[in-house]
């Protein structure tokens, strides 16, 4: 499925904030009011994004940057997470998501339908962007699986 018109999420409860140097996060965009929301910058408007990542990399057991006529990331989750990222997305239709990689954020599509795949494609990024993304999910798993 594409992520630039149907998003994804996991977790029902959520991870610890991983910082600026995460290759991934998804956070669920939140009003301002919301206790421990977090203001950043996507584009050329400011988000309110929930504190703490509801999924990270050690969610995802593998990941890869593609051309499928555009640039995008694919990440498959672990069995575990992908339970969790279904019973997440049900709940949260209609909810917008921000896709941070590095403490950025990268994509705030709006979540249309529950994906209870597995596995997701973030598009509509730069070839730059994808091949970074993916690289440096890729390190990071890789750090994660060598401790």
């Amino acid at each position: 499925m594409k992520i630039s018109t149907i998003i994804f999420a996991t977790g029902l409860t959520l991870s610890t904030l991983h910082g600026a140097d995460s290759a991934f996060e998804l956070r669920l965009v939140v009003d301002r009011a919301t206790n421990g929301a977090v203001e950043m910058n996507h584009k050329d408007m400011k988000l309110w994004v929930e504190g703490a990542a509801a999924f990270t990399c050690n969610d995802i057991k593998q990941a890869g940057a593609l051309y499928t006529p555009e640039w995008e990331v694919t990440i498959k989750f672990t069995d575990e997470a992908a339970k969790r990222f279904g019973d997440y997305s049900k709940t949260h239709v209609g909810s917008q998501l921000a896709i941070l990689s590095r403490g950025k954020i990268v994509s705030a599509p709006v979540l249309r339908q529950a994906i209870t795949g597995g596995a997701v494609n973030i598009t509509g990024l730069t070839q730059a962007a994808a091949r970074d993304m993916a690289a440096a999910i890729k390190a990071e798993l890789k750090k994660t699986s060598a401790k």
